[in-house]
C-alpha cells in the first residue's frame, strides 16, 4: 500500500477487492538471511539438475528399447495417409491439389 501511495496510484476515494487470498507468516522462521537464500537457491539448482539428468536418462532408455508393437511402422504410415487425405479433402486446400495433382483424396 505504501508503494501505491508513493506512486500516486491511490486516490483514497474508492476501494476494490480482487478476491486474492494471501497467507501471512511473520514468525522468525519465515525470515531468511541472504546466506540462507543462497543455500536454498543452490539446493533448488541441484534438484533441478538431478531432475534434468533423470529425464535425459529416460529419453536414452526410450531410444534404446524397441517398440512393443511390431505393427507400429505400418500404423504410422496409415495415420500419415489419413492425415493427408483429411488435409486434401478440405475445401481451402485446393491449391495443394493444383500443385500436386498426383495426390488423390
Amino acid at each position: 500500500m505504501s508503494l501505491c501511495r508513493a506512486l500516486n496510484l491511490l486516490g483514497g476515494t474508492r476501494v476494490a477487492v480482487d478476491g486474492s487470498y494471501f497467507n501471512g507468516n511473520v514468525s522468525d522462521a519465515s525470515f531468511h538471511s541472504v546466506k540462507r537464500l543462497a543455500e536454498d537457491i543452490e539446493k533448488l539448482g541441484s534438484r533441478i539438475n538431478e531432475w534434468l539428468n533423470a529425464l535425459d536418462q529416460a529419453d536414452r532408455d526410450d531410444l534404446e528399447s524397441p517398440s512393443r508393437d511390431p505393427d507400429l511402422p505400418a500404423k504410422l504410415e496409415k495415420l500419415k495417409g489419413l492425415q493427408a487425405q483429411r488435409i486434401l479433402s478440405q475445401p481451402h486446400c485446393s491449391f495443394v491439389r493444383l500443385l500436386h495433382p498426383h495426390l488423390t483424396v
